[in-house]
């Protein structure tokens, strides 16, 4: 109804109309208050309703034919009624960011529902390098048939509530062909951690080792075929359970430990500097002829996953391992270069 309000105006200036003409029709003088009414109120109340109509519809208006902004929201492992909850708070995220709140608009105008944003599994993923292969590509294709039918320039604001080997895949999903926003959840808020509107490829600007101010990297005294990357970039260290499953399952890869500078604390125009940095190892590893794969176990933010994944692409032969806290054993879930994208 608060929509709606300039109506009002209208129907209040057609009822003071209606009584108007019902009084003269009676016989009542000219010279009574209902006369005042029909040249006073009647011609205020149809004048508001049309000031507010024309804003009201010139915001609408204003709102789909510039930019659009849409909520991405990846969840798994959780209750399917978290669902509207996640796409609540990442629209209010979106507001506080750029004021854009024309959600209900673009589904009602373009037969939508932003529910189609949101790639779903209830269950936590297993440790199945096709199952998670099968739920990106799933959520590839509803973000690019909801995407096809919205015209104009968009900006997709990502939300992951999962494990970060999910969001390296989203991020390889993506890459760097649209304008992105990467949200990371803390202190019981999203907070908007890599803004990625204007200059995407910085994520994959090569900076040496001398210019690193994030990150520390450890590397072996020679380079063999296969590589393990351990990327301790959160507050706790994942370089026991990657060994463990290095001497036990792949024991002639040598490991480049790489371990954060930041304490666990990072301003938001840090993130992509950090990005930047790892991006810049593996272009350095990958440089060498005589590495053929690489290996990833990795601790870090999912937003900062997603990032990473933007960067690397599909190009690179990356095995990417997830850590089941159950048991504490690393897993292969995601083969980064044979992710299609269908975005």
């Amino acid at each position: 109804m608060s929509e709606d309000r300039d109506l009002v105006f209208f129907i209040i200036g057609f009822i003071i109309w209606i009584v108007n003409l019902i009084a003269e029709l009676g016989g009542v003088s000219t010279e009574s208050w209902l006369w005042v009414l029909s040249w006073v109120a009647v011609p205020f109340f149809f004048i508001l309703g049309i000031i507010l109509y024309v804003r009201k519809y010139y915001r609408l208006a204003n709102q789909l034919t510039s930019v659009k902004h849409l909520p991405v929201v990846f969840i798994t492992g959780k209750p399917q009624d978290e669902i509207q909850s996640a796409l609540n708070s990442a629209q209010e995220a979106i507001g506080a960011l750029t004021g854009f709140r024309a959600f209900h608009q673009i589904e009602n105008t373009f037969n939508v529902r932003l529910e189609h944003l949101v790639p779903y599994e209830r269950r936590r993923l297993p440790p199945d390098i096709k199952l998670w292969h099968d739920f990106i590509q799933y959520a590839e294709r509803n973000i690019r048939r909801f995407s096809d039918v919205i015209p104009g320039e968009k900006v997709y604001h990502i939300f992951i509530d999962g494990p970060a080997s999910l969001a390296l895949g989203a991020g390889v999903a993506f890459g760097i062909r649209y304008r992105v926003v990467v949200y990371q959840f803390s202190d019981g808020t999203y907070q908007p951690v890599l803004d990625l509107r204007q200059d995407i490829r910085r994520l994959k600007e090569i900076i040496t080792e001398t210019e690193y101010q994030h990150i520390k990297v450890t590397f072996p005294l020679k380079l063999t075929q296969d590589i393990a990357i351990v990327l301790d970039m959160a507050s706790h260290s994942s370089i026991g359970e990657a060994r463990a499953y290095l001497n036990k399952m792949i024991p002639d890869a040598q490991i480049v430990e790489v371990s954060n500078t930041y304490g666990g604390n990072l301003r938001e125009k840090d993130w992509a500097g950090v990005v930047r940095e790892l991006y810049s190892v593996f272009n350095r590893i990958l440089s060498q002829s005589e590495v053929s794969r690489l290996h990833l176990f990795h601790a870090m933010p999912v937003a900062m996953a997603f990032g990473l994944g933007m960067a690397l692409g599909n190009f690179v032969p990356v095995t990417v391992y997830n850590l089941e806290r159950l048991d504490e054993i690393y897993y292969p879930v995601i083969k980064l270069n044979e992710l299609e994208s269908f975005l």
